[in-house]
């Protein structure tokens, strides 16, 4: 045997065997592995291709009957785990075949050697010793250790010809644990008594110094000179860590008997809890034995490279994105590894963010299915899939591919478990290949403000690789959206090494330019689905725009004279539960659909089998007397990001009674999702609530739409009432006065007006157009008066602040919209060049203030009032009084000079003209009742009296 051989391995042994004394049990007596310098002493530079590792374990023996040292069991199985970041690159050397590590290599046989396989000696990356009880005897010997070619599905394999046995040594990687190597032996033969094994690997296998050891020169005990030179390129083999730390490197074996075999985990590996392994850890150790860690981590280089480029160059378009990160590995076999990649974040610019339309069809991966911490396969659903993962690395043949899969929301509840990072967004990065798998979970952080997106991936596998591809798909429902303005844009990457923990960061540009027109021309479609005239219809407005239409921000909407809703017949939602979007279905009027995301295909929110999303009046709110509470459920796919709430007030057109809704900004962003909303679709359907206009002039919906960008659109959408000729018209209309008049108090009257009201079974009724009246010239208006009127201005401004004596009645208004009714006073307006001042009844009630005109004229004392724009609304009763007083509105004419008067006996009828909204007209000489007036007294005829009667 060289003399190098048999020093180092005499030494080496004689640190492991220990005198024969019994022992009672299966385990170790001692367990080391170490990485040595070329002069024997400890290695630890980190990232260094140590000359040697020198792996050896000596079993507990006990005395057989005659007196031999044997095993105390039989050496079945055993587990090597290496410490994380511990590479072997079994790629540096050719490999032996299966077929050459099972034949006998029979020149060492006839030599009178052990027997050894027949690999070739460039395939042999170093040594082995095996000491047991073999055909009775102790026996010692020493064969090499050859690089296999693997069975299919397994990494690496390494293997010996323990005297005639094949040990074979596999090499896996520790998925979901700490992503070591561990080296398994299984079912190792019982011929030889096995108490002692000693492996020593070249950390360099080409390297000359190992030319003495290589194939025969191993089994060529006591000759001098003999060589076999390595004949391919000169590779390292062996590397230790990239990490530094003062924590000692820790080499952990486990073993079981065949007297006493352990039990396995379904994945195949140790199951510790059974008594039946032993195992035995190792910790590095310096030249004076004690323990220490690797260092000199600030040597390694570490030049990684890294592109991000998207696969569209629109704006606002669904896009893939593709990230390449290149990290080139050293192969001199007396430098330094690279360093290993610790940790990857990808920041993408403001603009770029999460496609809304990507929820649609899309499934998430539990914790449960991805099994992080298993080396068992994941088992992510395919629609859970988002992009590609390709991973180059020079200790495999073929790159590991894969897939990315997105995790579980992070508040999915314990049903559905979450991702670990308890996140909104997460990844899962699942890469195979050759028997390794890896799989890591990454955050994705999107800025709650502006959606910027931030991908972090943490604590990778301490493991060399050349390239890492990640591709998110593209499509009409990728994951990612484009920028939504042309422009040059960056990529920031930022990796940090396991050596230092000092990031690389780099800036990768690239460009939006197509499409860069920014316009808002957004559409909007509205009307009742049943149209025709007084009858209850739901109302459905729709509004949406294009992937190069700016964002919506603002909307409202102007209802056309006459659609109105039952406000009566709805509890309107009370704060906070509007605010909240927690109303009680009694206050529910309607449900809403809304569409958002970029491309093609935006998700549809509620989706198939939720419940629809409601719409709620409420109360008022921020000084309109009515509100809404639209609630839209961000539900979409794996995801829920809660409730987005719109509010929006009801006001009433105080001329009109025209319905005016205006919404606060709608949201643009949800948990730092821009909701990019492609759609809004807002349903009334209340059975008895909303219902059509009674007048069938052809009219419009408006809207007042803003973007978020601060530019305007003024669509519409015609409406237009049906088969309004069909509708009854048969208002009922009275008046009174009082029988007493004055010159100072002037004269008083009373109108009342009636009709059905709101929509009625059958044809139901048509609402009042206009009112034409004219006053008998005993009840002229009071000139005294009129000089009293209100100036415009100060009415439009604020009517309590006419003038005392521009009031000159009051006025109360039933509907059957409210539940209450409505009411106040009536004024003498002046409106600059009008002959005569008008009377302007202001109705209020519920928040609500609606203002009548009346124009008045005289003609040779005969007072004329129209009124000409008399709502499109039922009104079920409407009473005028116009009183007495001293700024009275009407006087009395023909009356005696007395001071005092009564129009008892006064023939008092008002001609009346009032029109429907339909057009029906009705005209009557309506009598004035006189109220007040005194009975007359029977008196006896006198004589003659009877004849002047009867002449």
């Amino acid at each position: 045997m060289p003399k190098r051989l048999m020093l180092l391995l005499v030494a080496f042994v004689a640190l492991l065997v220990l005198p024969g004394s019994a022992i009672a049990h299966f385990g170790f007596q001692r367990f080391e592995n170490r990485f040595i310098n070329r002069d024997g002493s400890p290695d630890f530079q980190a990232g260094r291709h140590p000359w040697e590792m020198i792996t050896g374990f000596a079993l507990n023996t006990t005395t057989n009957g005659i007196g031999q040292i044997v095993p105390d069991g039989d050496l079945k199985d055993t587990w090597v785990e290496l410490p994380a970041g511990f590479v072997g690159d079994p790629s540096v050397t050719p490999k032996c075949t299966q077929a050459e590590l099972h034949t006998p290599n029979t020149h060492i046989e006839s030599g009178g050697g052990f027997p050894s396989g027949s690999c070739p000696d460039d395939t042999e990356v170093g040594i082995v010793h095996v000491r047991g009880l073999l055909e009775g005897e102790v026996k010692e010997f020493y064969v090499g250790l050859f690089n296999v070619v693997p069975p299919a599905g397994v990494p690496a394999e390494f293997g010996f010809d323990a005297y005639g046995t094949v040990v074979v040594l596999d090499p896996s990687v520790r998925t979901g644990g700490d992503y070591g190597v561990t080296v398994e032996s299984s079912d190792t033969s019982q011929v030889v008594g096995i108490d002692v094994v000693t492996a020593i690997l070249w950390g360099v296998p080409g390297d000359s110094s190992h030319d003495s050891l290589r194939g025969e020169c191993l089994e060529a005990s006591g000759e001098s000179g003999c060589s076999h030179r390595f004949q391919g390129a000169v590779k390292p083999f062996l590397s230790l860590p990239t990490s530094c730390s003062p924590t000692p490197l820790t080499t952990t074996i486990h073993a079981d008997s065949w007297q006493s075999p352990g039990r396995l985990l379904a994945d195949g590996t140790p199951d510790l809890s059974d008594p039946a392994w032993t195992s035995a850890p190792f910790e590095t150790l310096d030249g004076e034995g004690h323990p220490a860690g690797l260092v000199g981590c600030n040597r390694l280089d570490f030049s990684p490279t890294v592109s991000v480029t998207p696969g569209s160059s629109l704006t606002d378009a669904p896009t893939s994105l593709g990230v390449n990160v290149q990290l080139p590995q050293s192969e001199n076999p007396v430098g330094l590894a690279e360093a290993h990649l610790q940790k990857a974040v990808v920041t993408l610019p403001v603009g770029m963010s999460v496609n809304p339309a990507a929820a649609e069809g899309l499934a998430a991966c539990s914790e449960a299915q991805i099994a992080l911490h298993s080396r068992a396969p994941a088992q992510c659903p395919e629609a859970s899939k988002v992009g590609s993962v390709l991973i180059r690395t020079p200790l495999l043949e073929a790159p590991l591919a894969g897939s990315l899969y997105v995790a579980q929301q992070g508040n999915a509840g314990p049903a559905l478990g979450s991702n670990p990072f308890g996140s909104l967004l997460a990844l899962y990065m699942v890469a195979e290949g050759d028997g390794v798998r890896v799989k890591l979970a990454g955050r994705v952080d999107a800025d709650p403000l502006t959606g910027q997106l931030t991908t972090t991936f943490e604590g990778a596998p301490q493991q060399p690789f050349s390239e890492l591809q990640l591709t998110l798909f593209g499509g009409p429902r990728a994951s990612l959206a484009t920028p939504s303005g042309c422009g040059a844009y960056a990529a920031v990457s930022s990796l940090t090494p396991y050596s230092t923990g000092v990031p690389v960061t780099a800036q990768e540009p690239f460009s939006i330019t197509g499409s860069c027109a920014s316009q808002f021309n957004p559409s909007l479609s509205a009307g009742t689905t049943n149209p025709k005239a007084g009858a209850f219809s739901a109302f459905t407005t729709a509004i949406a725009r294009s992937d190069q239409d700016q964002n919506l921000s603002g909307i409202t909407l102007r209802m056309p004279p006459g659609l109105l809703g039952l406000l009566s017949q709805v509890p309107p939602c009370g704060e906070p539960q509007a605010a909240l979007g927690t109303c009680s279905a009694a206050s529910r009027i309607g449900h809403v659909v809304v569409s958002a995301g970029v491309g093609p295909e935006p998700v549809f929110l509620p989706q198939a089998g939720r419940a629809e999303d409601p719409v709620y009046l409420t109360g008022s709110y921020h000084g309109a007397p009515f509100g809404l509470s639209i609630v839209d459920h961000a539900e979409a796919g794996p995801f829920d990001l809660g409730p987005v709430i719109v509010r929006a007030r009801i006001t009433v057109d105080p001329h009109t009674a025209q319905a005016i809704v205006t919404s606060d900004p709608v949201p643009q962003i949800k948990e730092g999702i821009p909701l990019k909303l492609r759609s809004i679709d807002v349903v009334v359907d209340r059975e008895g609530f909303i219902f059509n206009a009674t007048n069938c002039t052809p009219r419009t919906v408006g809207a007042v739409l803003t973007s978020a960008q601060g530019a305007g659109a003024q669509p519409s959408s015609p409406y237009q009432a049906r088969s309004c000729a069909t509708l009854l018209f048969k208002p009922r209309f009275t008046v009174s006065t009082q029988a007493k008049t004055s010159k100072a108090l002037g004269a008083s009257l009373d109108v009342k007006l009636a009709a059905k009201g709101g929509p009625q079974p059958g044809e139901g009724e048509a609402n009042i157009g206009k009112v034409d009246v004219q006053l008998p010239k005993h009840l002229p208006a009071r000139l005294t008066t009129l000089q009293q009127a209100c100036i415009a201005t100060q009415f439009e401004a604020n009517p309590a602040g006419c003038p005392a004596a521009s009031d000159v009645g009051t006025a109360i208004a039933h509907t059957p919209v409210l539940r209450n009714a409505l009411s106040g006073p009536a004024y003498l307006v002046s409106h600059g060049g009008a002959a005569f001042p008008d009377l302007e009844i202001v109705l209020q009630g519920e928040g609500i203030t609606l203002i009548l005109d009346g124009g008045t004229q005289i003609k040779k004392g005969i007072t004329y009032s129209h009124f000409d724009s008399v709502p499109d609304a039922p009104i079920s009763s409407f009473e005028l009084t116009l009183p007495t007083g001293p700024h009275s509105a009407l006087a009395a004419s023909g009356l005696s000079a007395k001071v005092h008067g009564s129009l008892c006996h006064s023939k008092l009828v008002m001609p009346v003209t009032i029109t429907a909204q339909n057009g029906a007209v009705i005209r009557q000489s309506t009598k004035i009742a006189v109220s007040a007036c005194a009975k007359a007294r029977r008196r006896e005829a006198r004589p003659g009296s009877r004849a002047r009667h009867r002449a």
